[in-house]
């Protein structure tokens, strides 16, 4: 089994591309097949696209641990857990919620616009343009 990956450069801007599905190798016929959910109804159908997570197999249950994805051109690191029984295949379950990436991208968010947020009135004269005035 083979979950996710990234394939760089491959965005419509040469940007990244991250994946979340599932694939399975076939000892026989010696290649890979699409594993495809059977989801009931409210299920959860996917694990967030990612790349580097670790998975193992234990019984007929996937776990599926962490990852990282790129953020504004920064690799974030996912710290959450999923398994999904590989017998029925109808829904993910989250066994550890996801907290790092979200710290992350809002770090990231706040380095990459240091003058605060577009479209924000940072200078109290009713536009939104940042205008530095030195009244001196």
């Amino acid at each position: 089994i083979m979950f996710g990956g990234v394939a760089d450069g491959s965005g419509w801007d040469n940007t990244s591309v991250f994946f979340n599905d599932l694939h399975s190798f076939d000892l026989e016929q010696r290649s890979w097949f699409g594993v495809r959910m059977k989801p009931k109804e409210g299920a959860v159908e996917s694990v967030p696209p990612r790349f580097s997570a670790q998975c193992v197999i234990v019984g007929s249950v996937l776990y599926i641990y962490g990852g990282q994805v790129e953020v504004n051109k920064r690799e974030c690191t996912f710290d959450d857990m999923y398994s999904i029984d590989l017998n029925k295949m109808d829904t993910f379950t989250e066994l550890l919620a996801n907290t790092a990436v979200i710290e992350e991208v809002a770090m990231l968010e706040d380095s990459d616009d240091e003058d605060g947020p577009s479209g924000t009135d940072d200078d109290d004269d009713g536009d939104d343009n940042d205008d530095a005035v030195d009244d001196d």
